[in-house]
C-alpha cells in the first residue's frame, strides 16, 4: 500500500477524483511528482471518452466542444484554473515580486482574472472543436505538459522559499522524480511523434505515397514523397475505384482525404405536411429557414459547397455559407416520385396498389411516372465522382442536397457498406465523412 502513497496524494491533490485516504510523509509527497502525468492522461483519457461518444451519438460541435472544454476543469477540480487566475491577477498588476506574491495568495479574484479566464476558455473551445476528431492528440497534450511542468518545478527556484512547493523539492528525491518526467516525455514524444512519422515513411515507401489513376480505372503506384497526409490503402482502392467509375477519362490525379458535410436541406411546406416531394421547386418554409440558421452557427468552415439544383437546396446553402458561390451537381437532384409526389402515405395507402407494390419491394421497384432506386443510385454515383473531382486539393466541402441523395451516396460508397435506408437524415441533419479516393468513412453526425 506504501507505494502507492505517492499516486494517491497526486490524484487527490491535482484532481476531483476520489482515492483512498492515506498518510501523507515527506518522502511520499516529493515522490507524488512522479504521477503528477498520470493525472494529465486521466484527464486527457476522459476527453478522449467523450468525443468518442460524440461521434458515436452524432452530437452536433457547439455541444462536443463545450463538454470537452469543460471535463478537465471537472477532473482536475479546477486547481490549475485557480493557479492561472491566480497568476494572471498578479501579472496584470505589474506590481514588484513581493507585491505580486500577495495578489496570489488573496483568495478573491480580482478583474484580471476573470477577463483572461474567459480568453482562455474561449480560445479553448475554438482549438477543441478544430481538433476534436483527434481525441488521442489531447491524451499526449494533458500528459507531457504536466510532465514539463514537473521539470519546470525543480529547475526554477522556489519564489517564496517555504510552502508545499518546498516538500516537492527535496534534493533526495529530485533525480528519481526528474528522471520520471523525462521518461513520460519520451513516451509521449514516442507516440506523438516519432511513431507518425515513422508510419508515414512506411506508407510512403510502401505505396509511393501518390495514387496514379488510369484510364482504365486500375491504378499503378508512382514513388513521389509528399508532405501532406493524404496516403491511403492502394491495393484496397484498386477494384473499388474502377467499380464506381474513378479515373475514368481524367488522366492522371493525386488522390488526397477530403473531408465531407452532407447535408440536407431546411423544411419545406410538403416536409411539415409529410408529403412525398421530389422534383417540384418547392422553397423553405419559416421553419426551414430557422433550421438552417440554427445548424450553420456549428458548422466548420468549408473551401467549396455543391448544391442540388432545386431551390430549397441552393436557399439552405445560401444560409449556411454566404460568402460561397455554389457549385450545381445536376444528379444531386432528388428522387422523381412521379405519381406519389405531392400526395401523403395514408391517400396513397387507401386505394393505389402501384404504391403497395412499391413498399412490398421496400422502394426499390418502379414508381409510376417516376424514377426506381437502381436510377437514383447510378446518377448520385456519377454525381458524387463529379464532385470529388472538382474538389482536389480541398480539405473540407460541404454538399446541401436532398434525402434520398444522402442515402444513395452513403450506401454506394460507404466502407463498411450501409443500407440504403440507414442513411436517413432530417432536415438540416448534417453527415461527417472523409473520402480517401475510394472509400467513404463516417465520421459522425445526424444519421436516424
Amino acid at each position: 500500500m506504501d507505494c502507492l502513497k505517492p499516486l494517491w496524494i497526486a490524484l487527490s491533490t491535482y484532481s476531483a477524483i476520489p482515492v483512498p485516504q492515506c498518510g501523507w510523509d515527506e518522502k511520499s509527497l516529493a515522490r507524488s511528482f512522479c504521477f503528477l502525468p498520470a493525472v494529465g492522461l486521466l484527464i486527457g483519457a476522459a476527453q478522449g471518452a467523450w468525443l468518442w461518444l460524440c461521434w458515436f451519438a452524432g452530437f452536433n460541435l457547439l455541444l462536443r466542444s463545450a463538454v470537452a472544454v469543460a471535463v478537465p476543469l471537472l477532473v482536475s477540480g479546477g486547481i490549475h484554473m485557480d493557479g492561472f487566475c491566480d497568476t494572471m491577477d498578479a501579472l496584470a498588476s505589474h506590481q514588484p515580486p513581493r507585491r505580486c506574491l500577495e495578489i496570489m495568495k488573496d483568495s478573491r479574484a480580482g478583474a484580471f482574472a476573470i477577463i483572461y479566464c474567459g480568453v482562455y476558455l474561449v480560445l479553448d473551445l475554438g482549438l477543441v472543436s478544430e481538433a476534436a476528431g483527434l481525441p488521442g492528440v489531447f491524451c499526449l497534450i494533458f500528459t507531457m505538459s504536466r510532465a514539463v511542468s514537473v521539470l519546470s518545478v525543480l529547475s526554477r527556484k522556489n519564489a517564496r522559499g517555504g510552502g508545499m512547493l518546498a516538500q516537492f523539492q527535496q534534493p533526495a528525491q529530485t533525480l528519481l522524480v526528474r528522471r520520471c518526467a523525462w521518461g513520460w516525455i519520451a513516451v509521449c514524444g514516442r507516440d506523438g511523434l516519432l511513431r507518425p512519422v515513422r508510419r508515414h515513411r512506411r506508407a510512403a515507401g510502401r505505396r509511393g505515397g501518390v495514387v496514379r489513376l488510369s484510364r482504365h480505372g486500375g491504378e499503378a503506384l508512382r514513388r513521389h514523397h509528399r508532405r501532406h497526409v493524404g496516403i491511403f490503402r492502394a491495393d484496397a482502392r484498386a477494384g473499388h475505384a474502377g467499380r464506381h467509375g474513378a479515373g475514368t477519362g481524367r488522366g492522371d490525379r493525386e488522390v488526397r482525404a477530403v473531408r465531407i458535410l452532407l447535408i440536407r436541406h431546411g423544411a419545406t411546406a410538403s416536409n411539415r405536411a409529410r408529403l412525398y416531394l421530389g422534383r417540384r421547386d418547392e422553397p423553405l418554409c419559416e421553419l426551414g429557414v430557422t433550421q438552417a440558421r440554427v445548424c450553420a452557427a456549428g458548422l466548420p468552415p468549408v473551401e467549396k459547397i455543391f448544391v442540388s439544383p432545386l431551390r430549397r437546396c441552393r436557399q439552405t446553402a445560401a444560409i449556411l455559407f454566404p460568402r460561397l458561390e455554389p457549385v450545381v451537381i445536376g444528379a444531386f437532384v432528388e428522387i422523381d416520385f412521379g405519381r406519389f409526389e405531392g400526395r401523403s402515405h395514408d391517400q396513397l395507402a387507401r386505394g393505389d396498389p402501384a404504391y403497395a407494390a412499391w413498399l412490398e419491394s421496400r422502394g426499390e421497384g418502379p414508381i409510376p411516372g417516376g424514377e426506381d432506386m437502381a436510377a437514383l443510385r447510378r446518377r448520385c454515383r456519377q454525381g458524387f465522382m463529379d464532385m470529388t473531382a472538382q474538389s482536389r486539393g480541398c480539405g473540407r466541402i460541404a454538399a446541401v442536397v436532398h434525402g434520398g441523395t444522402i442515402m444513395a451516396v452513403l450506401s454506394e460508397f460507404c466502407e463498411p457498406p450501409r443500407p440504403f435506408y440507414d442513411g436517413f437524415v432530417k432536415n438540416c441533419g448534417v453527415v461527417r465523412c472523409v473520402w480517401d479516393g475510394a472509400r467513404l468513412r463516417l465520421e459522425g453526425g445526424d444519421l436516424a
